[in-house]
């Protein structure tokens, strides 16, 4: 019988929670602005005299309501006793994969059923199973999503998490999932390999007790014993806690308490929630990751501790809406947390853990929640039908989705169907069509299909599946992934090594729903690259996806030597529709093969949109040797800003601190690039491979930038800028990771026991600096690149060409375990020559103006100078002024 009061306030007052109301104003979270707030004195009487239904219809009537919500009275139905069988008839189904073992343990239910005086479940294919048999029968499912077709169905719909990896060879599940998406039948999941099936089919007969009028059935089970890799994955809950540390108060130095002692350690990272008002401006959303991971970390391992703190920082996350002293304010990025709140709340609400009270008090909190963030999204950041989407528009319309599915499933809430009528307007549309939305930026570009793909996975469509756009975005991820597996940090890129998690969770869901190994594979190696990873990217609170590890890697074909990555067609009809269609690109990788060793290099065609930088025809990543050395500046946050708005509003864009052409109107304007770069040449002959890209418009010059790539040798950049209007300078500049000196001509970069040597041009002013930001701070301090030591080196030359005049600048570099320059570099007019040791056979290529020729001897490049901009490209204005998107409003203070 579920639970039914007639007052809640007395709950919350035992449960040592304070009603408060939120006042229906939605600043944006960097105000700290208090909405969160006691009940005035007419209110507080109003709820003695008149009880809380008249309190709440006063709150409504004034925009405002109650939290936690004052709305649920009764507890769902949890239908905690799964009926497997009834002396007249059958109450469930065995969907059955074809796996021998699992077709035993069929069997063995149905003849341990039978044997209890009950028509045994009948016996299904796995692959029958739908989710609408729920509405007649319970569901016994055997295996993991790997073998089974109705366990796979039920991990892309967000119930089950089981695959190849969890619980792994050796290991073993059995457990219940209640009413899920409401249906009024539940599931029993048993998952086992043929060492262990012997024990998990024991546990399930074990658990069968009879009923009332001569039924079988079992009550809540969670059984999880991970096998012995699946354990060496997931690593220990004291490892973890450290993780969790970490995140709930990134940057404090303060030595947490023991984790033994759970509810001290609970209590410390709650702390996290405080924002430090306006002054602190902290970024105070971090406790609600580990309420996330700590959930999945639960549901994999079946540690307790993982559920206790579960339960005890959702408890606090309670106290500091409820109880912060003054009142509370909106947290940072909330609504990016609540789907996933929602999600493990209906997962795991039925743990004995809970009690009915503490089940009431949570429910209804979550309920506020929802009101909370839908009144701040509606104001900040509306759904508009019609239009590609932001990761600020689709992490809520998932809260929207997974909170609106619970309280619509669970309690029939009016409330909950709109919130699921603007989850579906948001994940409609452009968005289901595009590979590239609003976003350009390593993670954040990832953001929106992920969600697309969550919110699908749930609602059981495959849009992109259908349509080929995951394959598109899978080629995107590969090509942006350097050699070493690490993600290259174009845009906003907060974690330039440590931040392949989402990159290698998008791969593997890829790999399973398109059935591709190679893909699998991808995932793999970028996985295995995360700085201190334990071989499973366990992602928690953005784009996890359950029992998705369906596919055995297998190594892809040899890479082209050069990955043009298309750039969608609704871009250039946004920002620039007169670009001819054919010059623009996305990013363009060149690599010689999987190598960790072997050399890459990123070059980007584009920038636009939000989290962009502006990074138009910059190199954005060099690497050769398993050695980062040309870099881009990541996410570019100042080094020791902790105010969370002024971080993000004070990065640094560009195309300062870019491997780029900076262009200076006078002495403290830079230019800004054209949006879009024009791909006027890509041909390759043997070794041999020439590029050329284009920004025509960059402030007073074209800009040309010709590379040259002898693979296993060297890259050679050759810049010819035609200034067509009064400069005050022009500067080539390149930065890069190590211990850097300038001799005449050369430049060397030590690492450790690897070495970059970078030729130049002996006409320009070369100057050596430095730079620090926040993001490349963080991995030098969190250890993540070894090799090199902070800050990270910037090298420039400098020129002050007059209107008329071509400026030139090239560059020839490599790296590797050298000990001295293998090559020279001559520059005359109009030719540039690289002698030295050069591998491969004679080839020749010709470009956009340019020939190049290889023999024994040298490597010899020729072009024309002023170089010829193509009449069809038009002059595009600066990206600031020529993208049609609405721009995101920076914060301000």
């Amino acid at each position: 019988m579920a639970l039914s009061v007639d007052n809640l306030v007395p709950i919350y007052t035992d449960l040592g929670v304070r009603l408060r109301k939120n006042i229906g104003e939605y600043p944006s979270w960097p105000l700290r602005e208090n909405t969160i707030v006691d009940l005035d004195p007419a209110e507080r009487r109003l709820l003695e005299r008149k009880g809380e239904a008249a309190l709440n219809a006063r709150l409504t009537k004034r925009g405002m309501f109650a939290f936690p919500a004052l709305d649920i009275h009764t507890l769902k139905d949890m239908h905690l006793r799964t009926c497997l069988g009834h002396p007249e008839t059958p109450r469930a189904c065995i969907y059955v994969p074809d796996v021998p073992h699992l077709r035993d343990a069929a069997d063995a239910i149905s003849q341990a059923i039978a044997d209890r005086g009950c028509q045994p479940p009948e016996q299904l294919p796995a692959d029958s199973f739908e989710p609408p048999h729920l509405t007649a029968l319970h569901a016994i499912i055997l295996g993991a999503a790997h073998e089974s077709h109705a366990a796979a169905t039920m991990a892309d719909r967000y119930w089950l998490d089981a695959d190849s990896r969890f619980p792994g060879e050796g290991g073993w599940l059995l457990r219940s999932v209640h009413a899920p998406m409401g249906m009024p039948h539940n599931i029993i999941h048993l998952c086992a390999d043929e060492s262990t099936i012997d024990q998990a089919l024991a546990d399930l007969i074990a658990a069968l007790q009879p009923g009332e009028d001569g039924d079988t059935g079992v009550g809540y089970l969670m059984q999880m014993h991970p096998g012995p890799a699946a354990l060496q994955a997931l690593g220990s809950f004291e490892d973890w806690c450290q993780t969790f540390a970490t995140m709930a108060r990134p940057g404090v130095s303060e030595t947490p308490p023991d984790p033994a002692d759970n509810g001290a350690f609970a209590d410390w990272l709650a702390t996290g929630f405080d924002s430090g008002g306006p002054e602190g401006d902290r970024y105070n959303r971090g406790p609600m990751g580990v309420i996330t991971r700590a959930a999945r970390l639960y549901l994999l391992s079946g540690d307790i501790r993982y559920l206790m703190l579960f339960k005890r920082v959702i408890w606090r996350l309670i106290q500091y809406h409820c109880n912060f002293p003054g009142g509370a304010s909106y947290l940072a990025d909330y609504d990016f947390e609540v789907w996933s709140l929602a999600l493990y709340w209906d997962l795991l609400e039925e743990e004995p853990i809970f009690t009915d009270d503490e089940r009431l008090v949570i429910a209804n909190f979550l309920l506020a929640s929802m009101r909370m963030l839908d009144g701040y999204c509606a104001e900040h950041w509306p759904t508009e039908p019609g239009k590609l989407r932001h990761n600020h528009e689709t992490f809520p319309a998932l809260s929207r989705h997974f909170g609106g599915r619970y309280f619509a499933d669970h309690y029939d809430l009016p409330e909950a169907l709109e919130w699921l009528r603007i989850a579906r307007a948001t994940f409609s549309g452009p968005i289901e069509t595009s590979a590239k939305h609003l976003e350009d930026a390593n993670s954040y570009q990832w953001l929106v299909p992920v969600h697309k793909l969550v919110y699908d996975s749930a609602c059981g469509k495959n849009h992109y599946v259908d349509n080929g756009v995951l394959r598109r975005i899978a080629r995107n991820v590969v090509a942006t992934t350097d050699s070493m597996g690490w993600p290259s940090d174009f845009g906003d890129a907060g974690s330039p090594i440590a931040g392949g998690t989402l990159p290698a969770v998008l791969l593997e869901y890829a790999a399973a729903h398109l059935h591709d190994p190679s893909l699998q594979w991808h995932a793999d190696r970028i996985t295995r690259a995360i700085p201190g990873n334990r071989g499973v990217a366990l992602t928690g609170p953005i784009g996890e996806h359950f029992g998705s590890l369906r596919e055995r890697p297998q190594a892809p074909p040899a890479p082209p030597p050069v990955d043009v990555v298309a750039l969608d067609d609704h871009i250039r009809h946004g920002a620039a529709p007169q670009m001819p269609k054919g010059y623009v690109f996305d990013k363009l990788a060149m690599r010689d093969g999987w190598d960790p060793a072997g050399q890459y290099l990123l070059l980007d065609g584009y920038s636009l949109g939000s989290h962009f930088h502006y990074d138009q025809n910059a190199v954005i990543r060099f690497a050769q040797g398993e050695r980062l050395w040309l870099v881009d500046n990541g996410y570019g946050k100042r080094s020791g800003e902790t105010r969370a708005g002024l971080a993000y509003s004070g990065r640094e864009r560009g195309p300062q601190d870019h491997n780029t052409l900076l262009v200076y109107e006078d002495a403290d304007t830079l230019a800004l690039p054209a949006p879009f770069s024009a791909l006027l040449a890509n041909a390759t002959d043997g070794a041999l491979t020439l590029v050329q890209s284009a920004q025509v418009g960059h402030g007073p010059v074209d800009w040309l930038r010709t590379i040259v790539w002898l693979r296993g040798s060297f890259f050679l950049i050759i810049d010819q800028a035609n200034v067509a209007a009064p400069v005050h300078e022009l500067r080539c500049q390149f930065n890069m990771l190590g211990a850097a000196r300038l001799d005449t001509g050369l430049l060397t970069c030590d690492q450790q026991d690897a070495r970059m040597f970078m030729h130049f041009e002996d006409t320009s002013t070369p100057h050596l600096g430095s730079y620090s930001n926040a993001s490349w701070d963080g991995e030098f301090a969190a250890g993540n690149y070894p090799y090199a030591q902070p800050p990270v080196a910037k090298f420039e030359r400098s020129c002050r060409p007059a209107v008329g005049e071509t400026a030139l600048f090239a560059t020839l570099f490599y790296a590797g375990d050298l000990d001295q320059p293998r090559c020279a570099l001559s520059v005359a007019p109009g030719t540039v020559t690289v002698t030295g040791s050069l591998p491969g056979d004679a080839a020749r290529l010709a470009g956009h103006g340019t020939s190049v020729s290889l023999t024994a001897d040298a490597l010899t490049i020729e072009f024309d100078s002023p170089w010829l901009v193509p009449a069809d490209i038009p002059l595009l204005r600066e990206t600031e002024d020529g993208r049609h998107y609405d721009p995101l409003e920076e914060w301000q203070r």
